[in-house]
């Protein structure tokens, strides 16, 4: 069958290395939506185990047009679609009509009952600028979620925009990483579930729409270790919290240390330093150099950046990633030595 995953803008190539890794398929990408082919156990199996999507769904159809709103109800009456459904969608760019427009068409075209209090199925529509996406999704519910996230930062991060910057890291089996500005924890924890192998999901697998998730439940051991800093309590005491919930509370290195200490205190050198930061960027690299291993790479994502790249280091990527509306600006730099 025909599958599609919805994420949001940068993240699209690691959404497609995660169905290879995952499933060993190969995707199409587009700007926020990757389609690939799948059976429906493995279309459920992606949805659980994947960290960078949104929403998985199977795919029902597809049109593009400019005249999106025109053409939909040719589209809607040719699927074959439950009795009884929800709906739901997301609408992104300029359009002379709104999601409502778009439920209200689809209701009045489509041969189904919809029920807002039943929601064994949900049909959702994608529609991306002059592209328009119908499938029914597979969880039923917001894959960028996270259930652990219950202390959140007045700054935090989603969990795919996180863990892909875990992945721009190039973060192993055999990785120190280490998140100095930690916040509430989601590069940590995210980046300690993905050496674990534990599905981001694990603990609301029950909420899912398809049954039967522990199936593909795995474990891995692993050598990785993962340190979170931060020389603010509240924020460390929010990290402890949420690595507890998410069962990653042991796999988790905290340390309540201003970074200008942290290269005395480590008890190891780190290959990769992933973290955002609301100092420049050149300020944390001078830092990073004197707890780093040759080669180590910094993925920083910034809100600050004053063009100085510290002797030692030399910028190898340049990213733009989006969370919601909001566009961030992403830097990876390789220790030179």
């Amino acid at each position: 069958m025909k599958a599609l995953s919805l994420t949001n803008k940068g993240i699209e190539p690691f959404v497609v290395q995660e169905i290879k890794e995952l499933l060993g398929r190969d995707a199409e990408s587009h700007h926020r939506v990757v389609l690939f082919e799948a059976s429906e156990e493995e279309v459920c199996k992606f949805a659980y185990q994947a960290r960078s999507v949104s929403r998985v769904l199977r795919l029902l159809g597809s049109l593009e047009s400019p005249n999106l709103l025109e053409e939909l109800p040719s589209l809607v009456r040719s699927l074959s679609l439950p009795k009884e459904c929800t709906i739901d969608g997301i609408r992104v760019g300029s359009h002379a009509f709104n999601s409502q427009d778009v439920k209200a068409c689809i209701q009045e075209h489509a041969n189904v009952s919809f029920s807002y209090s039943s929601y064994k199925n949900m049909l959702f529509f994608v529609i991306i600028d002059e592209a328009c996406y119908l499938g029914l999704d597979v969880a039923g519910r917001d894959l960028s979620k996270r259930d652990y996230k219950i202390f959140p930062s007045s700054f935090s991060l989603k969990g795919p925009l996180a863990y892909s910057l875990v992945r721009l890291a190039s973060f192993g089996q055999q990785s120190v990483m280490l998140d100095p500005f930690c916040r509430d924890g989601t590069i940590a924890i995210e980046a300690a579930l993905f050496a674990s192998g534990q599905s981001p999901h694990y603990f609301c697998k029950r909420k899912f729409l398809c049954d039967a998730l522990d199936r593909f439940d795995r474990s891995i051991t692993t050598d990785a270790k993962v340190f979170a800093s931060s020389s603010q309590f509240s924020h460390l005491s929010a990290a402890k919290k949420n690595a507890k919930i998410a069962d990653m509370h042991k796999s988790i290195h905290f340390r309540k240390y201003a970074i200008d200490d942290l290269d005395i205190l480590l008890d190891t050198k780190v290959t990769t330093i992933v973290t955002s930061v609301k100092k420049t960027v050149g300020a944390l690299l001078h830092r990073a150099d004197a707890m780093t291993v040759s080669k180590a790479l910094v993925v920083v994502l910034y809100q600050q950046y004053e063009g100085e790249v510290p002797k030692g280091f030399h910028e190898l990527r340049r990213l733009t990633m989006s969370m919601g509306k909001q566009d961030f600006s992403v830097l990876v730099f390789e220790k030179s030595t």
